[in-house]
């Protein structure tokens, strides 16, 4: 157990460190144009920011997927 308690953790922060990289590479002006059409935060980062974010992250985050799986049948 304490084995895949650690695994867990390790590949969490791997995989928040994909997530707020891939966020932090939508470019700013995304976040104005939502602004500017009204959008409050929740709403800019549900319907603008995050299903580009999805686009950049989806690879590294499969990546680290198939690592974990692979280092847990050890």
């Amino acid at each position: 157990p304490s084995a895949m308690i650690g695994l867990s953790l390790n590949t969490a922060a791997y995989a928040a460190e994909t997530l707020r990289a891939a966020i932090s590479s939508i470019d700013k002006g995304q976040w104005e144009a939502a602004a500017s059409i009204g959008m409050t935060p929740w709403q800019t980062m549900r319907r603008a920011i995050l299903p580009q974010a999805a686009r950049v992250a989806l690879p590294p985050l499969s990546n680290s997927f198939i690592s974990l799986v692979k280092d847990t049948s050890l």
